[in-house]
């Protein structure tokens, strides 16, 4: 009998903390994630969380102690391996050589030399900053300081890329499987992974 009764703990142990893992990486409720698997049907991604946190407030919101998401623009200076680790240390990731190389990876599909070809926005993302300009039609922006489009990298990614911001926090790189939906995205259709 206990032995019965300890396997079901550790199978109810399992499937709550599933439970837990997909409402923390995909953006939604412990509830919801509950009431589909009760319904039978897979849950699904909540909506994407706004990267936008109003620079004055300066406290780190990210976990392994980062600066940021949405804190204050991290120090970089002034090379891809610098802007690629103060990207990792903004957002709470390890600088892993996984995360290293596949951030430099992603970065050879964005631009074919340093510096980045739109100003200090090394993985070209179209957040809006203090003192950002367009740098072409599809709203891709020049950034005032390359720490700001570190910033404005790291607060996109942790915004609205869960899958990528995971692989980042827990040390993998984004070579993986799984990913590609979230590059496509990013990439506006142009590739789906970036190794």
């Amino acid at each position: 009998m206990a032995s019965t009764t300890g396997k079901a703990l550790a199978a109810g142990v399992v499937v709550a903390g599933g439970v837990y893992l997909w409402s923390a990486l995909y953006n939604q409720n412990v509830t919801a994630v509950l009431q589909s698997l009760i319904k039978g049907q897979k849950p699904q991604p909540g909506p994407a969380q706004s990267p936008v946190v109003p620079l004055d407030q300066g406290q780190s919101t990210s976990p392994g102690g980062g600066t940021g998401p949405g804190g204050p623009p991290p120090p970089v200076s002034g090379s891809l391996t610098s802007a690629v680790t103060a990207l990792l240390t903004y957002i709470g990731a390890p600088g892993t050589a996984a995360n290293v190389s596949s951030m430099e990876a992603w970065y050879s599909h964005e631009n074919s030399g340093w510096p980045p070809g739109c100003a200090n926005n090394p993985w070209n993302t179209t957040l809006s900053e203090p003192g950002a300009t367009d740098c072409n039609s599809v709203g891709v922006k020049n950034y005032p300081s390359l720490s700001i489009g570190v910033k404005a990298n790291g607060d996109t990614i942790t915004g609205g890329y869960p899958q990528i911001t995971a692989a980042l926090r827990a040390g993998t790189g984004v070579c993986g499987g799984g990913l590609a939906q979230e590059f496509l995205t990013w990439s506006g259709g142009g590739y789906s992974s970036v190794c």
